[in-house]
């Protein structure tokens, strides 16, 4: 094709990804993938009841892939930590 047409020109607009994550306390901390915000300029949480939030990077590790941000809201459901010591071979964790 570039023989034809010569090189391609990419106009690079803003871009729209998404991604998932776990709320792991009722003040808004979520976790996540590092790949899914490390390189946004925003970013928008939609909880499961639709209601959207603007979040902050708080922490990034590339070399685990996760993420820790943040949405100001508070009492949000979340999914508590338990001890791995006390889990089975089987159990959902």
């Amino acid at each position: 094709m570039q023989f034809f047409f010569g090189p391609r020109q990419f106009n690079r607009g803003p871009q729209q990804s998404s991604g998932s994550g776990v709320i792991i306390n009722e003040n808004g901390y979520i976790v996540t993938n590092n790949h899914v915000v490390q390189d946004a300029d925003e970013l928008e949480v939609t909880l499961s009841d639709e209601r959207t939030f603007k979040a902050e990077v708080i922490g990034i590790d590339p070399d685990t892939d996760l993420a820790v941000i943040k949405i100001n809201e508070k009492a949000l459901p979340y999914l508590s930590f338990v001890n791995s010591d006390q889990s089975k071979v089987g159990e959902w964790v």
